[in-house]
């Protein structure tokens, strides 16, 4: 809602949603860390790297909104870990939560390989589920600079469905029958670049921060935003 938003209506709208849902739900609302994208790039320099740099009015709002937060009911929190990603803290939260009912508000299709939460905002499954990880690290992702097994694309993925399962083992390293797939697949796998395909698997998925995640309780004064609100649009 925020990226599109340089008026800073947006800001307005989630904060009355924040106000006027009143349940019992924990809500989290999470942010990217310092520096989130450094350990990917220690292993792959080339992750996000042309990602076109968000507006300087996108930070601003983002950051205000993030201020209004602390003044938020006692069941909304805040939470992010300097040095990993977003996606790593929304992954950590849904493994802690194993057993509860978790719906993730997000339109980003990466986060859907997290197999315990429900996705609402994501019209439709890019892949099973269960593979998002293995189709990004073979066939790559240009919008995070992925650049995929060399020779994979479309075809070859739906060509090799029947053996998803047999590529992962492939991916991460282990010896596997390459007769078990056609002559094309066993060519391009043959000729694969086995430590870029290590790489590839380790960043396209995610790192669990355990207790070095920050998390902040709202401490409900609703009348600070209100004040802040009005400072914000005069």
């Amino acid at each position: 809602m925020l990226e599109n938003d340089f008026a800073g209506y947006g800001i307005r709208s989630l904060w009355n949603e924040i106000k006027y849902k009143n349940d019992a739900d924990l809500r989290i609302f999470v942010f990217e860390g310092k520096n989130g994208n450094a350990i990917r790039r220690s292993i792959y320099p080339e992750y996000k790297m042309k990602r076109t740099p968000a507006t300087d009015t996108f930070f601003e709002n983002l950051n205000f909104f993030r201020e209004l937060l602390d003044f938020a009911p006692e069941n909304v929190y805040t939470a992010w870990c300097d040095g990993y990603e977003g996606d790593d803290t929304i992954a950590t939260l849904c493994h802690d939560l194993k057993g509860c009912e978790i719906e993730v508000m997000s339109t980003d299709r990466d986060l859907t390989q997290i197999l315990n939460a429900s996705f609402p905002m994501v019209k439709k499954d890019l892949t099973d589920r269960r593979f998002i990880r293995l189709y990004k690290t073979l066939v790559g992702d240009p919008s995070d600079n992925i650049c995929g097994l060399k020779g994979f694309g479309l075809s070859a993925w739906e060509r090799t469905r029947n053996v998803w399962d047999l590529l992962e083992e492939f991916v991460k390293g282990k010896d596997v029958d390459l007769n078990r797939f056609d002559h094309k697949t066993q060519n391009i796998l043959l000729g694969a670049d086995r430590d870029l395909l290590r790489k590839l698997w380790e960043i396209t998925g995610f790192y669990y921060i355990g207790d070095k995640m920050i998390k902040k309780q709202g401490k409900k004064d609703f009348a600070e935003v209100e004040r802040r609100l009005n400072e914000f649009f005069i």
